[in-house]
């Protein structure tokens, strides 16, 4: 894999152009007003004189070298900083001022259960916190290697050389996948056999099984493939207290669902080393297109007759007016067919757009567009053929790109999802849109707040807000905390969930009580105590 950005999203020399794209800034910059003060610096030098050396003894050190085998550690300055945290907006920030409050003091590379099984014992013993690393995508304060009072040191356990892809079970259509296995390198695998998971997250190419399985993260595809959770057969997972190894079943009454407690578990009960995949058949055929509508109230309404009349694309999502707008001017200049989406916006109308997509056999994906375009024309809406090679997937999956950019200018850039009931949809919509605009209002600085809607159910549908605005050099993380606390409590206050595919993490810990009641965090703390009762396994997350 090419060289990871410790600053930013993604790799070294990947960026986000932003002069092909020459409207899109002085758009920004007249919905949020002139930038307060000069623009950051792009992206800082790593100093290691700048960082706080490992708490651990080389003695403790040394022990703990022992449990690896064929694995490898490193103290590293680049190597500690890589796992200093995620990829959250405020990771960001810290990262480009240099500011690292939560160094690993060593990161391990365990290449075998039996390995991970040492380190946490190890870890009890001499009193450290061991927090799971896959991917470090985590957007929620999932990953930071933070460590609890009584504890010594903090280790991050990259899983990464554990990224075996067992031959897939075509008869059953299961493959057995080790959880450091990136998602590119699966769907390799995956498709030597004519087979895939299916699973498309924007983090797709630098997130891992075990992080998606911990996170119950959701692909861009979920309405035909499903949220990870749904893919998950069987899991092996190294606890302090032993492993523990679901079997490989399609279905089980046998009590309370074991499986399901340990998925979105997010490191706290233990280390996700191994999972058996549901698997699909390679479509055939693999279609994208979209539509436009006079308000995103009747794109929503077209999702939800759709996902309720079963026949919703894998891919469906409509982005409201706000985000609407900025989607077209990140395309540059329009030709074609797009044309179509310009003159709706310049007739005195901010349309909606609606993205689908369709993927499986191809008489099964003639049905779905052919269902889908009734569905969009009853509710009002345009069709509107995407350019020829466009691509609204791999698109998407640049977009974290763009936000490093924006952070260059001197912008906060977050975002944040949640999922609700269809009656309710269009109430926790506008609540939540209010209380971050209103936020960053009394904060002192203009927002722009755009949403889109997907991941569709018969009975309910995902928010995804993005939020802008600009960010004074020493107000970034006060910002992100007034918008985040609004947002949160909105979100609970309207009948709306913490997260839909992002986690829990340590951005939300202390809103989960409001979610589960005291009855259902009695519940987790009581398997944390049972499985970890030292402490050791990711302190601080989701409870």
């Amino acid at each position: 894999m090419p060289e990871r950005s410790w600053w930013g999203w993604g790799t070294v020399g990947q960026r986000f152009d932003l002069s092909r794209v020459p409207e899109f800034l002085p758009f920004l910059r007249s919905r949020l007003g002139p930038r307060p003060g000069p623009a950051p610096q792009p992206g800082p030098a790593l100093d290691p004189a700048r960082l706080t050396p490992p708490a651990l003894t080389g003695e403790l050190i040394s022990r703990l070298s022992s449990c690896l085998g064929s694995g490898a550690m490193s103290t590293d300055p680049l190597e500690r900083v890589l796992h200093a945290g995620g990829k959250g907006y405020v990771d960001l920030v810290r990262s480009r001022r240099l500011e690292f409050p939560h160094l690993p003091d060593v990161v391990v590379f365990p290449r075998a259960a039996p390995e991970v099984s040492g380190i946490l014992a190890w870890a009890e013993r001499e009193r450290v916190a061991v927090i799971p690393f896959g991917g470090g995508t985590s957007v929620v304060g999932g990953v930071a290697p933070r460590r609890s009072e009584h504890q010594r040191g903090a280790v991050s356990l990259d899983l990464s050389h554990l990224n075996g892809v067992e031959t897939p079970e075509t008869h059953s259509l299961t493959a057995r996948a080790q959880a450091g296995c990136f998602g590119p390198h699966l769907e390799s695998r995956l498709a030597e056999h004519g087979v895939t998971l299916g699973h498309f997250p924007q983090s797709f190419e630098f997130s891992t099984v075990g992080g998606w399985i911990a996170t119950r993260s959701a692909g861009m595809m979920s309405t035909t493939y499903g949220k990870i959770e749904d893919m998950v057969a069987a899991l092996s997972v190294v606890t302090p207290r032993g492993m523990v190894a679901t079997r490989d079943l399609p279905a089980t009454a046998t009590g309370p669902g074991l499986l399901q407690t340990l998925i979105g578990s997010e490191g706290i009960l233990g280390v996700i080393t191994e999972a058996t995949l549901r698997l699909r058949r390679e479509p055939e055929e693999s279609v994208q297109w979209g539509a436009v509508f006079p308000s995103f109230s009747q794109a929503a309404e077209a999702i939800r007759l759709c996902a309720q009349d079963d026949c919703a694309p894998a891919m469906i999502r409509a982005s409201d007016e706000a985000e609407t707008e900025m989607l077209r001017l990140l395309r540059g200049r329009p030709t074609g067919a797009l044309k179509e989406w310009v003159g709706h916006s310049l007739v005195g109308r901010r349309p909606a757009f609606l993205a689908l997509g369709a993927a499986g056999g191809a008489r099964a994906v003639r049905h779905t567009i052919g269902s889908t375009n009734r569905l969009v024309l009853r509710c009002g809406g345009r069709l509107l053929p995407l350019e020829r090679g466009e691509n609204i997937v791999q698109r998407q999956m640049l977009l974290p790109y763009l936000r490093d950019a924006l952070i260059a200018e001197g912008m906060l850039v977050e975002t944040l999802e949640t999922a609700t009931t269809w009656s309710n949809l269009p109430r926790l919509y506008a609540a939540v849109r209010r209380s971050i605009a209103d936020a960053l209002r009394r904060s002192g600085v203009t927002p722009w707040v755009g949403t889109h809607c997907s991941h569709a159910y018969r009975d309910g549908a995902s928010l995804y807000f993005t939020f802008l605005c600009w960010a004074p050099p020493g107000e970034e993380i006060r910002l992100w905390e007034s918008a985040k606390t609004a947002a949160c409590e909105a979100i609970l206050a309207h009948g709306g969930t913490l997260s839909h595919h992002h986690g829990v993490g340590r951005d939300h810990a202390r809103w989960l009580p409001g979610e589960l009641g005291e009855t259902g965090m009695t519940m987790i703390r009581a398997l944390k105590r049972e499985l970890d009762p030292a402490g050791v396994c990711n302190p601080g997350v989701v409870i």
